[in-house]
């Protein structure tokens, strides 16, 4: 049996990391904690610090502390575009209050209304945001993928959650309190950045709302094709190419059902607009942006976010 002075019992996971970093990159560890009986989990290790973990496989809770090397994590956090331009003496003070947290499918992270009192980095996995609708549905706003950052809007309005916060695989995110935000907001060129990225998303709202109101079926899911890509997307060539994204994600993005998604999709392809295999679909640019009389984005690569 190995141990960590310090460390919390009943997050086994922590104690895992503390006694097997650095030296295991991939392979299986054993729990060294006695109330979970010693299970063996499977964990991946990247860029100095465990980044995929598999304890959800042992039937543990739904938030659950991880290690990762404060390096791997500044990383991570600099990838997002309002964090890029903040000096290092700052991120160094940000890094060291930020943790890291699991949650496993179906997780709600947040909830719409709660008090909040942190923002997240979603560094691995997937996450709906939503909203509460009548008879306990729920009206999807964005599905983020890493490295989304999302919950700033509550802390900079000083409210409750807009939306909640639901993980759609097994995922893990940088969990930065509100008091490490607020210091960085001292800082007059950050808060530009932060007020920008709010705005942003406002617009992106609104534009979504209007599509979804207005549009015709094909136009709602070859918009929301293009927003994937805008998160998601690679250039090659004259095309994009985006993770093929399972059609009930789309239906649900698009406001329409299932089958109206697939016969689109048949529609789109047979036109020459797009095409996919078993993972990625490619998006004809010239085809789409047609299409949707708006241009297609990419991801922007920041500087020193690569490795």
């Amino acid at each position: 049996m190995c141990s960590s002075p310090g460390l919390n019992a009943s997050h086994p996971v922590a104690v895992i990391t503390e006694c097997l970093y650095p030296k295991i990159r991939r392979g299986r560890a054993r729990v060294c904690d006695g109330s979970h009986g010693g299970g063996v989990i499977e964990i991946t290790a990247h860029e100095g610090g465990l980044i995929d973990s598999r304890a959800f496989k042992a039937g543990w809770g739904s938030d659950m502390p991880l290690a990762m090397d404060k390096g791997a994590m500044k990383r991570l956090i600099q990838r997002v575009s309002l964090f890029a331009g903040v000096p290092e003496p700052q991120m160094d003070l940000l890094v060291a209050d930020a943790r890291l947290a699991a949650f496993k499918k179906g997780a709600r992270i947040f909830e719409e209304g709660t008090a909040a009192e942190c923002c997240y980095v979603l560094t691995q996995g997937k996450a709906r945001v939503v909203l509460a609708g009548s008879r306990g549905t729920e009206i999807l706003l964005q599905i983020l993928v890493p490295t989304a950052l999302v919950g700033e809007l509550a802390l900079l309005a000083g409210s409750t959650r807009s939306a909640s916060l639901i993980a759609v695989e097994a995922s893990e995110l940088i969990r930065i309190p509100a008091a490490a935000l607020a210091r960085l907001r001292q800082d007059g060129a950050f808060e530009q950045r932060l007020v920008a990225g709010l705005v942003a998303l406002v617009r992106a709202t609104d534009d979504r709302v209007r599509v979804i109101s207005s549009f015709p079926a094909a136009h709602r899911v070859a918009w929301c094709l293009g927003r994937i890509a805008r998160h998601s997307g690679r250039r090659d060539a004259s095309a994009i190419v985006i993770p093929r994204p399972p059609q009930h994600e789309l239906a649900e993005m698009a406001g329409c059902t299932r089958e109206t998604v697939s016969r689109t999709l048949n529609v789109l392809q047979r036109k020459k607009y797009l095409s996919w295999d078993q993972e990625r679909m490619r998006l004809d640019v010239t085809a789409m942006q047609r299409l949707l009389n708006t241009e297609l984005e990419v991801p922007k690569v920041l500087p020193g976010a690569g490795g």
